[in-house]
């Protein structure tokens, strides 16, 4: 393959673009990119002065020369020369050509100075629907040298006997092209049959696969900036190989491809492939081999990605990373794992274990809790269904305490332990989603018609209905016989179209009322009525049950500690119909054994709980399922359908963000101005306006104009738009709203013609720690609430513990619900892929990735909408706190301005004028923004403040974190509905984990801080690990000393700077310096001043930083509340008494140890025990029967050194506890 030199300049250029295809008279679009760098600072653009962040451009290609027009955004006017204003009445913008440059090539060297040049190499436009042709099949050669890239190419030349028609070498890569004749250049198919397989061929960028992608264009520098010597750097890109006679068939390269790669290409191959190829790997330090991905036999596949990724997850959890061989992912012995949790078993021999797979076990064929002695049994997970009976149930042995695993089959416990794991998960997810309740009526109607199912007075019914069988409608004729109604709503728009479709009025609009009443209100709103009133001829209606039970629970539902008093309104709500003879309807398309459980837990004692079911399915048509990324193609899908014609409904689960529901209509107003009469937007921000209002009591007259709806989850449920005028629906999946949720949203739209959803591999908002079984969320709740009740208990020997609130119905629900939302987000995509199928969808997956330029365009309305939001609260109002007392407590839903107006007054509130005033921000864009508009930013939804509360907290002592956690469950007893479990906040146990892990010292902005200084920290993060995850949510097994001091600076509201420098060691290594922010020091202590001026109190007890702490002999592992891992170090150690845990289980080995070498009680006082005088025992005999805080039932001591005791229950389950926690019964 012969190889050209060119010189940099225009002439290389057009020989380029001319061998692709671009030949005289054509055009090509293009960008010019700054680096990274540049585009996320105002000052470095300063500071070279670059007066862009982004030019878009085409380019005509004029014989020998370059005619480049620039595109720009202008202000949007009409033909009067009027601005066009959008909906908010901000100024809108459009994309138009610009100025026009007949020496192309020297404009483009002169942006060349600050920002790469790149351009698309398939002819067309911007945006992949806009691609007319693919004239060549190309790559991204960047892996080894540069002699390694050219010998690949070499090499698959030599086997197919193709050559490529150009070469682009850029800094560190070869970019590849193998342009097709041109009566094969057409678009269908190009991806999957020429993009994907090269792209496997070759081992390059699996990035590099949609049609409009930006690659770099010969001719021009590539631009890098400098950090450590603060400059931009260049690079000339420069065309190596210059071929246009070299052309080939389509097909030709299509079956060249099909022999290279050593096994059948498939879509599953290419995203296996995708995996290995991903950073996360090359920061674990191994090398990976494709070859796993190419030459796997394709029956194969899937069991090779599940061990391969098992291997992945056991190399990260090694202390040190690893020496491991990829090619030996099946046989490494993984011998440098973390000694976390190990046992001695029967025979001596040394094994590790998981707790999590004691909770697995329950789900395996055989399950004997009981088991043999130490070790719970079940039958083999790896013996095939079919073979089941041919085994003994107890070939597996699980132990009580370490969970560790031992198959009498001989089957490797690794494979074991990730079955059991597949198993778990497959069947608590579906625990949690089916119906198994017998039901008290089955029905098989498309239209539900209550009238006709005989429902008497004195039940509670719950009526399981799929969507679109007209639950709602079989109201409208129902409500009538009753002369009170109460109906609980989990969002605004939801309640108020219904109740206007039902007949009752929404208590927003109710002025004044007498004798009957017929309302509906959102579930915050319950204790407001009164229960009295249903006990005359009353219904108690829960449409979407689930989704009000799951609202219950939410943050809206605790404002000012009343969610006990919801809890409280629903059960007398309950209560009172059932005792006046009413009835309770609760009704949805999701009900499931966990609500049907929960309901007959608060039915009074012989009142029936009644289901009836609906089998029937509605025919619901093809969904386009969107599988990529992000949403991005999928946005440019619908700008597509729009632009036709067609209508279109969107729905995206997430409101603000580049990909929310506000930035993709911000966009598609920027694209088409002309529209923005007829777009209309439903979030919370405007559900408020009457405008809104007016259009949801009358959406099916309203929207009949409307040429894209777009909403957030306001109106996921409830609102039926039935008129037939949306032709296409389109669903945002990014993972807030869990499955059930998301595939309600789409079916708002009745009678679309075509559905198309994208959902994210993963979901963003899990609950409690991301368990994903009940029983261990409740446990996460109950060890952070005991271990934080002992320092509590110091402070206030007068406090009651929480007791009969973790058996409620409402936590169990609570729980059940935060894991079933976590076995969403785990697996969404296919989750939710899974839940289309089974409500009768036919599935139609699309592979496709959106174009740069949406994704930039989205960028952009984001920016807009941030900085106009910002900028609105800084011109409203603050108000007084009569003001504000009464717009809270106003009926009436707030309007936007009102909205506004409260942000700004909390922001007050929160921060303080100081800080306010002091306070500078610079965007994204490189908008400074400074006082009032940069707080909104920096407040990021209460984030900020959050992170200043913990700081504010670590730096004084212990009782101004105590009085806050006891100030939260105050919140909820003033309003004598008594506590709720979910709702116990740890912010001691989070200080003193802060303070025993050192953070202390670091308070000092003028000391850089080496990763050598961070090794204590990381030592004990990492040997507490369990712990640290629990008080403060930080996964420390898999982080540098440096990464963990980062995080936990960030919650605490200080940034840092860092540095790279040298070793002073002839060694030559680099490492990172790091520093507080001036900037971040200056904003927390302002902070400080204004919540001690709050409360001047405080002041006295702030807690000055000491380097050295006091100490105390103690053992670390007495007192804690986290039994997750035992440790099993057999030391003592000297440790600050303000060590935060206290383990409610000593580890065996060192319990033993205690008690052999123990000659004399031990004093039991430090600051993690409880000093209280019903609590603690001294020297009790054997045989003693003691109580253990926090524990049900009765234990009997087997022996006792002072310290530690062993006890037994009344199962004889043997163990050992603090001796400060138990009393005599």
């Amino acid at each position: 393959m012969s190889s050209h030199s060119f010189q940099l300049g225009e002439k290389q250029t057009l020989a380029q673009l001319l061998a692709q295809g671009f030949t005289d008279n054509s055009r090509f679009y293009g960008r010019v990119l700054l680096p990274r760098e540049l585009q996320e600072s105002h000052s470095l653009r300063a500071s070279v002065g670059c007066q862009f962040k982004t030019i878009d451009f085409f380019c005509d290609v004029k014989g020998d020369r370059l005619v480049v027009t620039r595109l720009k955004w202008v202000s949007n006017v009409d033909p009067g020369g009027n601005p066009n204003l959008k909906p908010d009445g901000t100024q809108s913008f459009k994309l138009v050509p610009g100025e026009t440059y007949q020496d192309g090539y020297q404009v483009l060297r002169h942006w060349n100075q600050w920002g790469g040049v790149y351009f698309y190499p398939n002819p067309g436009g911007r945006f992949n629907r806009d691609i007319t042709a693919c004239p060549s099949g190309y790559f991204e050669s960047d892996n080894g040298t540069f002699e390694q890239q050219w010998a690949a190419i070499e090499e698959f030349g030599e086997k197919t006997g193709i050559y490529p028609t150009t070469i682009v070498k850029t800094r560190k890569s070869l970019h590849v092209y193998y342009r097709f004749v041109e009566s094969e250049w057409q678009v269908s198919d190009w991806t999957e049959e020429i993009q994907r397989p090269l792209c496997l061929a070759m081992r390059s960028d699996p990035a590099i696969q949609n049609t409009a992608r930006l690659m770099r264009l010969a001719g021009f520098n590539h631009v890098k900036w400098l950090k450590n010597e603060n400059r931009l750097d260049f690079v000339p890109v420069t065309l190596e190989v210059c071929e246009p006679q070299r052309q080939c068939a389509r097909a030709q390269l299509k079956d060249a491809l099909a022999h290279v790669i050593p096994q059948p290409y498939s879509h599953e191959r290419f995203k296996f492939w995708v995996y290995l190829s991903s950073p996360a790997h090359k920061e674990l330090g191994l090398e990976i081999n494709s070859e796993i991905a190419l030459t796997c036999p394709e029956s194969a596949l899937s069991e090779t990605e599940r061990r391969w990724r098992r291997f992945l997850k056991l190399s990260r959890d090694k202390a040190n990373g690893t020496d491991c061989d990829p090619n030996e992912a099946f046989s490494c012995e993984f011998k440098n794992l973390p000694q976390a949790n190990r046992h001695k078993s029967l025979d001596g021999e040394i094994e590790e274990g998981d707790p999590n797979t004691i909770v697995w076990a329950r789900f395996l064929y055989g399950y004997n809790p009981v088991g043999r002695g130490d070790w719970i049994t079940a039958q083999d997970p790896l013996i095939p269904e079919s073979e089941r009976h041919l085994h003994s149930l107890d070939s597996l042995h699980i132990h009580k305490i370490s969970g560790a695993l031992k198959s009498h089959r001989g089957s490797d416990p690794r494979d074991v332990y990730e079955r059991m794991k597949e198993v778990a998960e497959l069947a608590i997810y579906k625990e949690l989603t089916l119906l198994t309740e017998k039901p008290w009526k089955e029905i098989n109607t498309p239209k539900l018609d209550l009238s006709s199912l005989d429902l008497q007075p004195g039940a509670i019914y719950v009526v399981s209905s799929a969507k679109g069988t007209s639950k709602t409608n079989s109201l409208i004729p129902f409500t009538p016989k009753f002369s009170n109604i109460y109906a609980w709503f989990s969002r605004i728009a939801l309640g108020r179209e219904e109740c206007a479709r039902i007949g009752l009025d929404w208590k927003d609009d109710l002025k004044a009322w007498s004798g009957n009443l017929k309302v509906g209100f959102c579930a915050d709103s319950a204790f407001s009525f009164n229960p009295g009133l249903l006990q005359k001829n009353g219904l108690l209606l829960v449409d979407e049950a689930d989704q009000v039970f799951e609202h219950m629970f939410g943050d809206t539902c605790n404002k000012g500690g009343k969610r006990p008093l919801i809890l409280a309104a629903l059960q007398a709500h309950i209560d009172a119909v059932i005792a006046g003879s009413g009835m309770a309807l609760f009704m949805s398309a999701d009900i499931t054994d966990k609500e049907v459980g929960y309901i007959k837990q608060l039915a009074p004692n012989g009142c029936p709980v009644r289901l009836i079911v609906n089998h029937y399915k509605p025919n619901l048509g093809q969904v386009h399922f969107y599988e990529s990324d992000n949403p991005d193609a999928l946005i440019e899908d619908m700008l597509h359908e729009l632009e036709q014609g067609r209508p279109c409904f969107a729905i995206d689960d997430i409101k603000d963000g580049i990909r929310g529901c506000k930035s993709m209509a911000d966009y598609i107003r920027s694209i088409h101005p002309e529209w923005a009469a007829e777009i209309v937007e439903i979030n919370s921000d405007s559900s408020g306006a009457p405008v809104i209002i007016d259009y949801l009591k009358n959406i099916n007259t309203a929207s009949q104009t409307t040429r894209l709806l777009c909403c957030s989850p306001s109106v996921i449920s409830g609102v039926s738009i039935e008129n037939g005028h949306f032709k296409r629906v389109y669903g945002f999946s990014n993972g807030v709203l869990t499955v059930s949720n998301a595939s309600q949203a789409i079916a708002r739209a009745r009678g679309a013609e075509l559905i198309k959803v994208w959902a994210a591999q993963r979901g963003l908002v899990y609950g409690a720690e991301r368990s994903l079984f009940p029983e261990q969320i409740k446990a996460y709740y109950k060890r952070n609430y005991e271990a934080n009740c002992k320092h509590i208990l110091g402070f206030n020997a007068q406090y009651q513990p929480l007791t009969d609130e973790w058996t409620s119905p409402h936590f169990d629900l609570f729980c059940k619900n935060a894991a079933y939302r976590n076995n969403c987000m785990v697996r969404l995509r296919e989750r939710l892929r899974e839940r289309l199928i089974d409500e009768g969808y036919e599935i139609i997956t699309i592979a496709s990735a959106g174009s740069d330029m949406v994704t930039q365009g989205l960028k952009d309305s984001w920016s807009r909408i941030e900085i106009n939001h910002a900028h609105a609260v800084a011109n409203s109002n603050v108000l007084s706190d009569e003001q504000l007392k009464a717009l809270e407590e106003n009926p009436q839903a707030l309007t936007p301005e009102q909205k506004l107006d409260v942000e700004k007054t909390y922001l007050l509130k929160n921060y303080g004028q100081a800080l306010i005033n002091s306070m500078v921000y610079e965007h994204r864009s490189g908008e400074i923004l400074t006082g009032w508009a940069a707080m909104v930013l920096k407040d990021n939804k209460g984030e900020y403040r959050r992170q200043l509360e913990a700081f504010y907290l670590l730096t004084c002592a212990d009782e101004v974190a105590i009085a806050k956690d006891l100030k939260a469950e105050q919140r909820q007893l003033e309003h004598k509905a008594g506590r709720f479990a979910g709702d116990v906040r740890w912010f001691t146990r989070q200080r003193k984990a802060r303070e025993f892990l050192g953070l202390n010292k670091f308070l000092d902005p003028e000391i850089w801080w080496n990763p050598i200084d961070f090794a204590d920290l990381d030592q004990k993060a990492k040997k507490h690990f369990c712990r640290v995850k629990d008080a403060l949510g930080v996964a420390v097994r898999n982080m540098t000393a440096g990464q963990i001091f980062g995080e936990l600076m960030r919650q605490i509201g200080l940034d840092l700077d860092k540095v790279w420098v040298s070793s002073p060691s002839s060694s030559g290594n680099r490492y990172k310096q790091r520093r507080i922010t001036p900037e971040s020091w200056q904003y927390a202590h302002t902070y400080i001043n204004y919540r001690l001026s709050l409360h001047p109190e405080s002041a006295e007890k702030t807690a000055p930083v000491s380097d050295h702490p006091p100490v105390t002999i103690y053992s670390q592992v007495l007192g804690g509340g986290d039994q997750c891992q035992p440790h099993t170090e057999q030391v003592r150690e000297v440790v600050p008494q303000s060590d935060f845990v206290a383990d409610e289980i000593v580890p065996k080995n060192l319990a033993e140890q205690e008690l052999k070498q123990s000659e004399q009680p031990v004093s039991t006082q430090s600051a993690d025990i409880p000093q209280v005088s019903t609590w603690g025992v001294s020297l009790p005999l054997p045989g003693t029967i003691v109580e253990w805080f926090g524990r049900a039932g009765r234990w009997t001591i087997k022996y006792c050194t002072g310290v530690v005791a062993k006890v037994v229950d009344r199962y004889g389950n043997e163990t050992y506890a603090n001796c400060a926690q138990l009393r005599l019964a």
